[in-house]
């Protein structure tokens, strides 16, 4: 299959499993922000950051190593999905152990037992669907996807409106839409053939997969640092009142990673696939401009709607967190460019360049939010997110001019993200004309993107599929 037309068709294949998901938690905004109130929705965000943040420590990243051990045909997968599987069961057991520190968090003390349950069915879920893509059973991670959305749809339903159970209800939701889909996995593949005797396994094949991927584990926690420690600083300067309003802020800015994460999925099976050849790198290149322009044009697009998708989504005193979105929104751009750059690192098994990027960036966010927040609040807090994402783009783009012919950063480019900062100052700003100013940047932002795209390979790729299916 051609490596453009194998990239649409493993897109289109993670659209249909995760996409259903991800707008459903999307759809489910007004629900959560009608029911519950922004102390109740921060303290549920705390829980989540919470395992987010142990889960890299007490897992060693091993879901990462199962994707890509299983695509590459060379080792046994029963010996991947079973150190994959223990490695989840033995880092549950530890937070166990460690469960008791959570009790000098007064906001989530109460809910301990609950972050280890949440913990193992969430790593669970996540082990198996790599290990679904990796043996390339792509159709069925979709069918997963989809059989998740109507779980989670129903639960929620069902624990926060009828049953009325608030937090609580919120985490029964989740941890048992993730435990369903799990067993419906085992059950229909007959993952318990897969799994053998841990001591068993060579010891060359752990030496592999952790080596593949525990040099990921700083850079996990440099992410979540990023992506998720000015939650904490919030939370420690002003409320858990506001780390609900910051939390819903991310909401609108998820369109973006929503349809990011659906690519970057399938993207990662065919760099695995196209990298070594020898256009590898212009394959690479080629599909990176296109995806950036869609991302500018889409995050344009974005911050001219916020203001009016609030209305409909945001409920009570959530309304105001539209604001704040709209710098997330622009950092959400560099954290996706930089995902998509990561899977140079990930392709090359180069791992430890992930970790220095984000780890850079990590220390300028934790160094911003501690003077921002204070004095400026959540918009220090965003401003910090964008800051620190905009780092961790620029050192992976510079650093992989040396695995790729050409650089990623060119002036055309450059022009767009000024337009688009300066639009959000307008849609921040009090200006009459605002909101004409903001749409005119948008028609200029679709403009140059148009006239970038016009000169990319895969835009004539797409073009010629389309014009076959006629």
């Amino acid at each position: 299959m051609n490596k453009y037309k194998k990239l649409l068709s493993n897109t289109a294949a993670m659209t249909v499993g995760q996409f259903s998901s991800k707008i459903l938690s999307f759809l489910l905004i007004p629900l959560y922000t009608s029911i519950l109130s922004t102390e109740e929705y921060g303290i549920y965000d705390i829980i989540v950051t919470t395992v987010t943040l142990m889960t890299p420590f007490l897992t060693l990243v091993i879901s990462e190593a199962i994707l890509r051990f299983a695509i590459d045909n060379d080792y046994d997968n029963r010996y991947v999905l079973t150190i994959g599987v223990t490695l989840v069961v033995l880092g549950s057991g530890v937070l166990i152990l460690l469960s008791p520190i959570f009790s000098f968090v007064s906001s989530i003390a109460k809910y301990r037992i609950w972050i280890v349950v949440f913990f193992f069915v969430m790593n669970l879920h996540t082990v198996l669907i790599q290990f679904l893509k990796g043996i390339n059973k792509v159709t069925q991670y979709s069918i997963m996807g989809v059989i998740s959305t109507m779980t989670t749809l129903s639960l929620n339903i069902y624990f926060l409106v009828i049953r009325n159970y608030g937090i609580v209800g919120y985490l029964l939701a989740a941890t048992m839409s993730h435990l369903l889909v799990s067993l419906i996995i085992i059950i229909y593949n007959k993952l318990w053939t897969y799994v053998v005797n841990p001591l068993s396994i060579p010891r060359n094949v752990y030496k592999d997969m952790l080596r593949f991927s525990v040099p990921m584990i700083p850079n996990s926690i440099s992410w979540w640092v990023s992506d998720s420690s000015d939650k904490y600083v919030i939370l420690w300067f002003l409320s858990s009142a506001e780390v609900g309003l910051y939390s819903i802020a991310y909401k609108i800015p998820t369109l973006l990673t929503m349809v990011m994460s659906l690519f970057v999925s399938a993207f990662q099976i065919s760099i695995f696939d196209e990298f070594k050849k020898e256009d590898g790198s212009n394959f690479f290149k080629t599909v990176y401009t296109s995806v950036m322009m869609a991302l500018l044009v889409a995050a344009s697009m974005l911050i001219f709607a916020s203001k009016y998708l609030a209305v409909v989504l945001y409920k009570n005193s959530f309304y105001s967190a539209w604001m704040v979105g709209c710098i997330l929104i622009f950092a959400f751009v560099f954290n996706s460019l930089s995902s998509l750059i990561g899977t140079i690192y990930t392709a090359t098994k180069k791992t430890s360049v992930l970790f220095y990027s984000t780890l850079a960036a990590a220390c300028v966010n934790i160094v911003l939010n501690i003077i921002l927040i204070p004095g400026y609040g959540l918009y220090g807090a965003a401003f910090a997110t964008l800051v620190s994402y905009v780092c961790v783009w620029l050192i992976r783009a510079l650093l992989a001019k040396k695995q790729m012919e050409k650089g990623f950063i060119d002036r055309n480019s450059l022009i767009i993200m000024v337009l688009i900062a300066f639009q959000i100052v307008i849609e921040l700003s009090s200006l009459e004309y605002r909101m004409f100013l903001s749409f005119v940047i948008v028609l200029l932002v679709i403009a140059a993107a148009y006239k970038k795209l016009r000169n990319s390979i895969l835009y004539d790729k797409i073009t010629t599929i389309i014009e076959r299916r006629k």
